[in-house]
C-alpha cells in the first residue's frame, strides 16, 4: 500500500477517534479507516464519531447499520463485563481475596461512556499466594481455566467468551531495575476501595506510572497501538493527578523523558497541539503496530535485545530458551529441571507441526535485518526518551 494512503488512513482514524471523545466533528472518509480501527480495538468509536456527522457527510445506510451494530455489540459486552466482575468481586470479598483491577476496568470510568473503553480482557492483579482461591471462585462462577501456574498470568473464559488475565506479579511489565522494583510491589500501594476491604485500586500516580511502563514493555517488543495513548490522554484529561508525587515517581523510573514525548503526541491527536517530527513518526510507527504489534518489528526487537543484534546468538535463544522463560510454559520443570532438553525438543516438534509459516517468516526478517536497521531502531528510541 502507498505511503500516503496509509497516512491519510492514519489520519482519518485519528480524526474520528477525537470526534468521538471530544464535542468535534469529524471531517474524514471513514470508511478508509475502518479496517485500521478494527486492527487497534477502537471500532466501536466510530459509530460515535460518524453519528454527530451532518446526513450528508455520513456514510452509507449499509456501513452506519454495521457499525451500529458493533457498537451496541461493545454495550452489551460492557454491561456482562461489569456484572461478572460484581459477581467476582462479591466472592473476592467473602474469601478475604485481595485483587487490584488493571488498565481498562478502572479507565473505562473516565471514558464518555464506559463502553467506549473497550476491552479485548479484563486485567486482575492478585497475592500469588491466593491465586488457588481465585481459581475457585472463577469455577464457581462457570468459568473455564485456559492458563494456570504457567507463568505470571492465569487465564480465565467466560461461558460467553469474556477473557480474563489474572496477573500474579507485573515484573514482566519492567524494562529496567527501578520499573523492576516498582512493578514488583505494585499490590503493596494498593488501597481499598468504598465499600469494601479487598477489592482495591492503585493511586492514581502509580496506575499511571504503570500504563507508562506497560506502554514501554510492548512498544520494544514489537509494537504499541492507539488505544494506550488515548488512555494516556484520558488520564491526563479526567483523572486527578498529583504532578509533583507524578514527576518525582517517574524520574526515579526513568521515565520522565518518555511520558513527556508519549503525552505531548497524545496531545497531538486528541488535543491541539503542533506535531513535531518526532511525533509524526512515532505516531505512525504505533499506528502502523495495530493494538499488539507486528511480527516483524517484533523480531527486530528481540534482535536489538541481543549484543549488536548477532543473528547468532539471537537464534540460539529461540532454539534453546533459558530455563527461567521454559517454566513459564511447562510448570513441571519447577518440580524436574532436568526435563529441560526433552521439552526443547518437544517444542521444536510442536513448531515445526503447527508453525511452519511463522517460523519461515522469523527467519526471512532476521536475514533482512542488518546492523544499520538495528542501529536505526535503537535511536529511534533513544529519541523516544527511552535508555534500554
Amino acid at each position: 500500500m502507498e505511503a500516503g494512503l496509509v497516512n491519510q488512513m492514519n489520519s482519518d482514524l485519528i480524526v474520528c477517534v477525537r470526534a468521538a471523545l471530544s464535542n468535534e466533528v469529524a471531517c474524514s472518509e471513514v470508511e478508509n479507516c475502518i479496517s485500521l480501527a478494527y486492527r487497534h480495538g477502537v471500532m466501536n468509536l466510530l459509530y460515535y464519531a460518524v453519528r454527530k456527522m451532518p446526513k450528508d457527510q455520513q456514510p452509507d445506510e449499509r456501513t452506519m447499520r454495521m457499525l451500529k451494530q458493533n457498537t451496541y455489540a461493545c454495550i452489551v459486552r460492557e454491561a456482562r463485563q461489569s456484572q461478572i466482575l460484581h459477581e467476582l468481586f462479591k466472592l473476592f470479598e467473602q474469601r478475604r481475596i485481595r485483587c487490584v483491577p488493571l488498565k481498562g476496568a478502572v479507565l473505562k470510568e473516565l471514558y464518555p461512556k464506559p463502553e467506549m473503553r473497550n476491552m479485548s480482557d479484563i486485567d486482575l492483579l492478585i497475592d500469588g499466594k491466593q491465586a488457588k482461591d481465585v481459581r475457585g471462585c472463577f469455577e464457581e462462577l462457570g468459568c473455564t481455566m485456559t492458563k494456570y501456574d504457567m507463568g505470571d498470568t492465569d487465564q480465565y473464559l467466560t461461558p460467553e467468551g469474556l477473557n480474563f488475565e489474572v496477573k500474579k506479579t507485573l515484573v514482566a511489565e519492567s524494562f529496567n531495575e527501578a520499573t523492576k522494583q516498582f512493578t514488583g510491589k505494585l499490590l503493596s500501594f494498593a488501597v481499598p476501595i468504598d465499600g469494601h476491604q479487598y477489592i482495591c485500586r492503585l493511586p492514581n500516580e502509580e496506575h499511571y506510572a504503570y500504563l507508562l511502563c506497560h506502554i514501554v514493555k510492548h512498544l520494544i517488543n514489537g509494537g504499541v497501538g492507539i488505544r494506550p495513548i488515548m488512555d494516556l490522554w484520558i488520564c491526563n484529561e479526567r483523572m486527578h493527578l498529583d504532578r509533583e508525587k507524578l514527576n518525582s515517581l517517574l524520574s526515579k523510573l526513568d521515565l520522565n523523558d518518555f511520558a513527556q514525548k508519549v503525552e505531548h503526541l497524545a496531545n497531538v491527536w486528541f488535543g491541539h497541539e503542533i506535531a513535531t517530527q518526532l511525533d509524526h513518526e512515532l505516531g505512525d510507527y504505533l499506528l502502523e503496530s495495530g493494538a499488539f504489534g507486528t511480527h516483524e518489528q517484533r523480531v527486530v526487537d528481540r534482535m536489538l535485545k541481543e549484543k549488536k543484534g548477532n543473528r547468532f546468538i539471537y537464534t540460539l535463544k529461540r532454539l534453546f530458551p533459558p530455563y527461567k522463560r521454559m517454566r513459564r510454559y511447562f510448570p513441571s520443570l519447577k518440580y524436574c529441571p532436568i526435563l529441560l532438553p526433552f521439552y526443547w525438543i518437544w517444542r521444536w516438534i510442536r513448531a515445526i507441526l503447527f508453525r511452519r509459516k511463522a517460523i519461515a517468516a522469523e527467519m526471512e526478517t532476521i536475514e533482512r535485518t542488518d546492523f544499520e536497521k538495528l542501529h536505526a531502531r535503537a535511536e529511534f528510541y533513544h529519541r523516544c526518551g527511552l535508555n534500554i
